[in-house]
């Protein structure tokens, strides 16, 4: 949970105009699956490698009204990673960012209802 309110939060934070949307769904029988995508400032292509990094601010200058330190994307990519999934970013400058995640499900722990694949848990649109 707590990685989808820091990516609900910064895709907010970052949209000044347009939308925020998360999906989620059950991939497959093993897999759950979020996408956090926004309309927003996006992040140059140059910065991208550095999100993941502690204290990895993507430029302090022109995000000077933000008082983060830089710790959000380094601590949902760690959590992600522990809990044995996947955490990839695309974005583009002036066009917005798009987080994907892939988590595994236990069998146990897929719902009976949501055997079938693509199954739409959560949709949630955000309009600024």
């Amino acid at each position: 949970m707590q990685v989808l309110l820091n990516l609900a939060y910064n895709a907010i934070k970052y949209t000044f105009t347009g939308e925020v949307q998360i999906v989620g769904w059950v991939k497959d029988k093993s897999t759950f699956a979020i996408e956090v995508a926004d309309t927003g400032i996006g992040i140059e292509p140059r910065l991208l490698g550095n999100i993941f990094n502690m204290f990895g601010l993507i430029d302090k200058k022109a995000n000077s009204h933000e008082t983060g330190i830089g710790m959000g994307l380094y601590l949902c990519k760690r959590i992600v990673s522990e809990l044995s999934g996947k955490f990839e970013i695309q974005s583009e400058q002036g066009k917005g960012t798009k987080c994907y995640i892939e988590l595994p499900l236990q069998q146990s722990q897929t719902p009976s209802h949501c055997e079938s694949l693509g199954f739409v848990i959560i949709s949630l649109h955000y309009y600024l």
